[in-house]
């Protein structure tokens, strides 16, 4: 009775007299009695098999550093088990920075300083105070880019692991599932080089392979919208590997992967999730002479069904550049199939069109093949002239002779000399 009417009255007390805040002593006082708690919860729940108790004595034969070190080949013990939790917990990356308070989610003059002495501290410390977002971790990459370009090699002690940060950041706070993450490309082609560099490259694969059902469920969006974070996170992918992050042939192993996932239903990945990637890479090849072997050049060239809608475009365009042997006759057969050249109707496929029409009729022309090359000219000028910028045609006039005139040299070389980025 004396019990009960002793807590009645701390609780009236208590509402009478709320208690002060924790003494920094009385806090850490309480943080070691909550961890002893927790341990012991663990030990109730995860104790140790009577084996590992009846084993003990055999060890005592053995010297004393034997005996007291722990066995990697047994079981953890809880307090392993607790230690590792607690050590998990306190390195989330919303617990790296002592929270601040901010007066308004807006940034000033103060925040513009912090961000361009040290991002990577201002990132960290939005993070603590909860108001981070894609904005403030996109404005953290490009600061850190600007800084210095070796800011980005995995061995640097101050921003070289940004990239593994702020996705850190993004599985914790569960912004990886958001709508704003999905939808801003300028993040992801800023995110994607640091994260290779980093040799974190199965972060991306994990955004990547995400089953579409569960893209549209937690982050509302719609299928168009899925398919157009693929696609451009795969483009960002073969860029990066392009631009010096292993190669021409890095690339082509990126989308070949990316390409044999469609066996895998659940993914739901489709050639609309390859193509932007796809073309990059067609694009490379026809700009420059990046040097292939010719077993990942023809796997690459064979699988464009698996990565491309206009994959007989890709193809015919492809083995115009071979590393053994340019074939000009695959584009040429191409050319004259009016079905196929039909289905080319988006701006992206004409431009792969002039690129093959150009590509074709040089082709020819060196081997002397005049009239056939001259018949591609005159497809080119029936039916590219919009992406020529050239004048309407006038009726064509019947030449006596297969030798092609000054005038149609000069055409060729005016045609030749565009660049045409895919």
């Amino acid at each position: 009775m004396q019990s009960s009417a002793s807590r009645a009255f701390s609780i009236l007390s208590s509402k009478i007299h709320p208690q002060l805040p924790l003494t920094p002593r009385e806090s850490q006082q309480l943080l070691a009695l909550l961890t002893t708690s927790f341990r012991q919860q663990l030990d109730n729940e995860y104790s140790r098999s009577p084996r590992s108790h009846s084993a003990r004595p055999q060890l005592h034969n053995q010297s004393e550093d034997v005996v007291t070190k722990p066995s990697t080949s047994g079981p953890k013990s809880s307090h392993t088990l607790a230690s590792k939790h607690l050590e998990n917990v306190l390195t989330n990356p919303l617990f790296a920075t002592k929270p601040q308070r901010r007066k308004s989610s807006t940034y000033d003059v103060k925040d513009a300083r912090k961000l361009m002495g040290d991002p990577l501290q201002w990132f960290q410390e939005l993070v603590a105070s909860g108001s981070a977002d894609i904005e403030s971790a996109y404005l953290c990459l490009k600061a850190v880019q600007r800084m210095s370009p070796s800011s980005f090699t995995p061995d640097s002690t101050n921003h070289g692991n940004v990239g593994s940060k702020i996705s850190d950041w993004l599985w914790s706070s569960g912004m990886e599932k958001t709508k704003p993450f999905l939808m801003n490309s300028e993040f992801i082609d800023s995110l994607v080089p640091c994260l290779i560099r980093e040799h974190q490259e199965d972060r991306l694969w994990r955004w990547f392979t995400r089953s579409l059902q569960t893209r549209i469920r937690e982050a509302d969006v719609d299928v168009k919208q899925v398919r157009l974070f693929r696609a451009h996170l795969l483009k960002s992918m073969v860029t990066s590997k392009l631009n010096g992050d292993g190669g021409l042939e890095a690339a082509i192993t990126t989308i070949l992967r990316a390409a044999s996932l469609r066996s895998t239903p659940s993914i739901g990945l489709s050639t609309s999730d390859t193509h932007l990637a796809g073309r990059k890479i067609v694009n490379h090849i026809i700009s420059t002479t990046t040097p292939i072997s010719i077993e990942v050049f023809d796997r690459f060239t064979h699988s464009a069904k698996e990565w491309s809608g206009q994959w007989e475009l890709c193809q015919a365009i492809l083995w115009l550049h071979s590393p053994s042997q340019p074939d000009a006759n695959r584009g040429l057969e191409f050319l004259k199939n009016e079905a196929a050249v039909s289905r080319c109707r988006a701006p992206p496929s004409r431009r792969l069109l002039v690129q093959l029409s150009l590509g074709v009729a040089r082709q020819l022309l060196a081997e002397n093949r005049f009239s056939e090359g001259q018949w591609v000219l005159d497809f080119a000028r029936r039916n590219l002239s919009e992406e020529l910028g050239l004048q309407p045609e006038r009726p064509p006039v019947k030449e006596s002779s297969r030798k092609v005139s000054q005038d149609e040299l000069g055409n060729l070389q005016l045609l030749d000399s565009l660049k045409l980025d895919l």
